[in-house]
This record gives C-alpha cells, sequence and structure tokens, in this order.
C-alpha cells in the first residue's frame, strides 16, 4: 500500500537518480541572468579606472562634458572594497570638484536658466543628469570618509538641485525645451527626472511618469520605431543615438517595481520597445544606417550606448548587452561627441549606492 512515508521516500530517490541528468530550473537559466545583468566592474574595469586617473590630472573647470565627477565617482564604487586609498583619493577629488560647481560662491554654477528664445541652450546641461547620480554614492562614501561631505554641504547640493528642477518647470527657456520633439525634448526630461530621483520628489516623478507615457513618446517615437525629428536633423545618426540614450535614462529613473516605462507603449506602438529593437542593429554596424550620414564623426561612432545596456537588462535581452560589450569605449578628447554621451558610467546605473 502505497503510504506519505513511502510516497516521500520514492519521491526522494527518483530526485537523486536524476539529479546527473536533469538541470534544476535556476540553474537553466542562471546564464541567461548573469547576461542580463552583466557585472560592469568586471568588464569595463580598466576603462573605469582610465576614465578616474584622467579626470585626477584635470584641473577644477565648469566645462560638464568632461564628465569628471562621474568618473571619479565610478572609480570610488570600483575601487571601495578592493582599495580604500585610491577610492578615498577618488571621492576627495570628486567631492572637490562638487564643491566648487554647486557650493563655493565665487565658482557656483548658475542655475537660473536664462529666459531666452533658444531652447537648446539646455543641451550643455545634459551632464548634470548623471551629476545628480553620484550624490548618494557620494553622500554614502561621507560615511565612510567623515571629511569627504558636511551635512551644510550636502544640504548645500540638495538646495542647488532643488532649484534647478524649480527652473526646469518655471523657465520659458526650459519649458521651450519640454515641449520640443527632438533630443532637445529629451534633455529635458533626463535633467527633470535625475533631479526628482535624487532628491526622493515622488510629486515630481509622477507628473514626469505622466509626461513619458503621454507626450514623449507620441512626440519622439514613430510606430516603426525610429525617431523622425532626428532624422531631419543636421546629425541624423548621431542625434538618434543622443535621443535615444536620453530616453532611457529617463526610462530607468522613472521606473518603479510596480511600473515600467520601458514596457509602456501606445496603442499603435511608439515605445521604447520598438525604439532600442530598430536601432540595435544600426548601431551594431553603423554601415547598415539606410539614411543619410553625418558629414562629421560619422566613423567615430557609435562607441558604447547607455540606451543598449540599459535596455539589455530591463528587456532580459543578452543581445543588447553583447552589441554594448563589442563596442569601443568613448574616448575622452572629442568634447563634439563628448556632449552627446550624457550617461558615460554605467557602474553608476547598475549599481546600488550602499551595500
Amino acid at each position: 500500500m502505497l503510504t506519505r512515508r513511502s510516497f516521500l521516500s520514492t519521491a526522494a530517490a527518483l530526485s537523486l537518480s536524476a539529479r546527473g541528468r536533469v538541470r534544476p530550473l535556476y540553474a537553466q537559466t542562471s546564464t541567461a541572468l548573469e547576461t542580463t545583468r552583466p557585472d560592469i566592474a568586471a568588464i569595463d574595469g580598466d576603462h573605469i579606472l582610465a576614465a578616474a586617473d584622467h579626470a585626477l590630472t584635470l584641473k577644477l573647470t565648469s566645462d560638464l562634458t568632461t564628465g569628471v565627477i562621474p568618473a571619479l565617482t565610478a572609480g570610488t564604487v570600483l575601487l571601495r572594497p578592493t582599495d580604500s586609498v585610491r577610492a578615498t583619493a577618488y571621492a576627495a577629488a570628486a567631492a572637490s570638484h562638487l564643491r566648487r560647481l554647486f557650493i563655493t560662491p565665487a565658482t557656483v554654477l548658475n542655475n537660473e536658466l536664462a529666459d531666452t528664445n533658444n531652447p537648446e541652450d539646455l543641451v550643455p546641461l545634459a551632464p548634470l543628469a548623471e551629476i545628480a547620480a553620484t550624490l548618494p554614492f557620494l553622500q554614502y562614501q561621507a560615511t565612510l570618509q567623515p571629511d569627504l561631505l558636511s551635512p551644510a554641504d550636502l544640504t548645500a547640493l540638495k538646495a542647488w538641485f532643488t532649484d534647478l528642477l524649480h527652473q526646469l518647470n518655471t523657465a520659458r527657456t526650459a519649458g521651450l525645451a519640454r515641449d520640443r520633439k527632438d533630443h532637445v525634448g529629451g534633455v529635458w526630461l533626463l535633467l527633470a527626472a535625475a533631479c526628482a530621483h535624487s532628491l526622493a520628489d515622488d510629486a515630481a516623478l509622477t507628473a514626469l511618469r505622466h509626461h513619458f507615457r503621454s507626450v514623449v513618446l507620441r512626440a519622439q517615437i514613430l510606430a516603426e520605431g525610429t525617431l523622425p525629428h532626428e532624422l531631419s536633423s543636421r546629425f541624423p545618426y548621431r542625434n538618434s543615438l543622443f535621443a535615444l540614450d536620453l530616453l532611457a535614462g529617463a526610462a530607468e529613473l522613472l521606473s518603479t517595481r510596480f511600473e515600467s516605462l520601458w514596457d509602456f507603449q501606445l496603442q499603435d506602438g511608439p515605445g521604447l520597445r520598438v525604439a532600442i529593437a530598430k536601432h540595435a542593429p544600426w548601431i551594431e554596424n553603423r554601415g547598415t544606417w539606410p539614411y543619410p550620414s553625418d558629414a562629421p564623426h560619422f566613423h567615430d561612432l557609435p562607441c558604447r550606448r547607455p540606451a543598449l545596456l540599459l535596455a539589455g537588462r530591463a528587456f532580459a535581452h543578452a543581445e543588447y548587452i553583447a552589441i554594448w560589450r563589442k563596442l569601443t569605449p568613448l574616448e575622452p578628447n572629442n568634447p563634439e561627441l563628448l556632449a552627446t554621451f550624457p550617461l558615460r558610467q554605467p557602474l553608476l546605473w547598475f549599481t546600488r549606492p550602499h551595500p
């Protein structure tokens, strides 16, 4: 007679006999999980440290395209577990730049956006988004390195980005940028999302999610995935990739556990999923680009596009990450191209600010 004891005994024996032949479910999926959540520290470690070491040689400057603060912060995060001396040096340099740009009265950046009729005035400010993303990492580092940033410093930094978010929602120039249907509108969205995310401003984040769903997707992406207002621009390839990175960064910042903007699409098709799928082959091989080529720098692109890396994780799509890995990292010696790479330190986007 089959009893509960004999049933369990038989089941255990069958399980043991099958171990050499059948892999458990987690083992079957572990490779896919690893390839869609790549180890950025291992893949990009040499490039991260090279960028951080280069940043140490640069003088304090208001030129945001240098990416100094994100480079130093990424170096801090990378070396924190293994080389606290170098991590401390990187963090100290990053904090020095932060104080100069956002706190020291004589050198502080003006966060009051001029009320001009040129919304493109906002584009040079795009690197501020990744600087905002560094703040939680450096705030945590300050708990390990007490002289890094004082409570007064942190309060001043918060106030500066709070004021910037206010300007983005009230200044005429910012309003014109917000309503643009190209990468200029994407810069506004990423900047506002980065400020709101860093400040944990729930009301602002909710409003930005609504703007993304109801305005941005319709304005910037066609149902088949192209970005029409970039294709008609002077630099169609460069601006298409720039706009895609901006939208990807905003989607990453605005998504929550309960609502993914990566997966959202309009009824007739426009969404990030189709846009990434459309552009991925053109990023992998620029020779397949079917539209006019940019006159300058076409052959210097695409470089490693953060949109592919973030989309690979969001969609569990390993092919996107494989393409990203094959591409050449951006070199810090071309200001014109640097200005179209608002996200340059993927480690900061794939890592928690603290353990």
